[in-house]
């Protein structure tokens, strides 16, 4: 996808922010607990820049083009 300024977004799925649900402090505890509780994802909200090429969540993009849009 080209935006109107010459940058180019490329949408990545994996720019998530894993945070496990429940934690302890003991290492094997806590392995178990991983897999029992689980982990929350949340899209990363930062923007890597390379040149002209921005590389973001797919839903950060979304706002992106949205406030380009609104310029």
């Amino acid at each position: 996808m080209l935006l109107g300024f010459g940058y180019r977004i490329i949408e990545n799925v994996n720019m998530v922010v894993r945070k496990q649900n429940r934690t302890h402090r003991k290492r094997r505890i806590n392995k178990k607990w991983a897999k029992r509780y689980g982990f929350s994802v949340t899209p990363r909200k930062g923007i890597f820049a390379m040149g002209s090429t921005l590389i973001m969540h797919p839903t950060v993009a979304q706002i992106v083009r949205q406030q380009v849009g609104a310029v």
